[in-house]
């Protein structure tokens, strides 16, 4: 695929290749957000996760797409204007699958974390000491293993 997010809108030829990269573009990221969401929503979140790096391009891709576009509003209205309202749809679309996906997400990242919490607190109740000796203090109880848990997602 052509970088075409760098090219200056001079012509026809040039707007039409940038809108059609970013309409691809677009339409890819939207499925991977897709896919995402829907196997998030199933609970497979090994697999709902595993492929930040090609989202992570994409979305930097399409930044860099979109600030091209912004950049070239004026000549792309002038060359392709119908492509870029087809575009504007899309976007539309796009953010409102956006949206689904980040409500997607930081469900999942809730659950998560309270799954994590019950494991830590299960895991600290074996620690507890639960009687008194004869001096009336609690009994002192063998040292656990701790749980260290890496919250980033």
């Amino acid at each position: 695929m052509i970088n075409t997010a760098t090219l200056p809108i001079t012509d026809r030829e040039t707007a039409q290749q940038f809108t059609e990269a970013l309409h691809g573009l677009m339409i890819n990221l939207t499925q991977h957000m897709r896919r995402e969401t829907d196997a998030l929503k199933a609970g497979d979140y090994s697999t709902g996760l595993t492929d930040a790096e090609t989202k992570a391009d994409l979305v930097h891709t399409y930044r860099t797409s979109l600030a091209h576009l912004k950049a070239n509003k004026d000549s792309l209205s002038r060359f392709v204007p119908v492509k870029l309202d087809e575009l504007r749809r899309l976007n539309a679309s796009f953010q409102s699958e956006l949206q689904v996906n980040l409500a997607a997400v930081t469900t999942a990242k809730a659950v998560s974390e309270q799954l994590l919490t019950r494991l830590a607190d299960k895991v600290s109740a074996g620690n507890r000491p639960k009687t008194y000796n004869a001096s009336g203090s609690m009994t002192p109880t063998s040292k656990g293993a701790a749980l260290a848990v890496d919250r980033a997602l």
